[in-house]
């Protein structure tokens, strides 16, 4: 982004509260990205996509450059958001993705509450959850990264 297009963002981004959802483990965040792509789940929500989850994951063997490169790219990410923000005073609220997905609606709603806002009726009704992805295929390629960046 160029320096007018910046100043034009930073200037938006002062006019609200920003809400930003952060993952601390960047090894897990890189490996559940790269298995999210091969499988092409990012989230088991519902019967239909769990059914064919477990072949999926199976055949994902992993490849620990690309899985380096995506380690990179978010830390990269993250510190390059950070000086933005920094730069422009701008305090974010933020939210471990750890916390948000077990209990994306009673999280959601806390964070509207602290906002000074209401919670719409109803809106907490049913449950909704996002079941980890998390496999032994997981726990394997986050020890490789993890290994590989010493």
């Amino acid at each position: 982004m160029d320096e007018r297009e910046r100043g034009w963002f930073l200037d938006r981004m002062r006019e609200m509260r920003v809400v930003r959802i952060l993952r601390r483990n960047k090894v897990d965040q890189a490996v559940s990205d790269h298995v999210a792509r091969k499988t092409g789940v990012w989230h088991l929500w519902n019967e239909g996509i769990k059914a064919g989850y477990g072949e999926r994951i199976d055949a994902v063997t992993g490849d620990l450059g690309e899985l380096s490169a995506l380690h990179r790219k978010f830390v990269r990410n993250e510190e390059r958001l950070d000086r933005m923000l920094r730069d422009g005073g701008i305090e974010p609220i933020d939210l471990e993705y750890g916390d948000l997905a077990p209990r994306p609606k009673e999280t959601v709603a806390a964070l509207v509450r602290r906002l000074g806002r209401a919670v719409p009726e109803g809106y907490l009704d049913g449950p909704v959850t996002l079941e980890p992805t998390r496999t032994p295929v997981h726990a394997r390629l986050a020890a490789q990264l993890a290994a590989s960046l010493g």
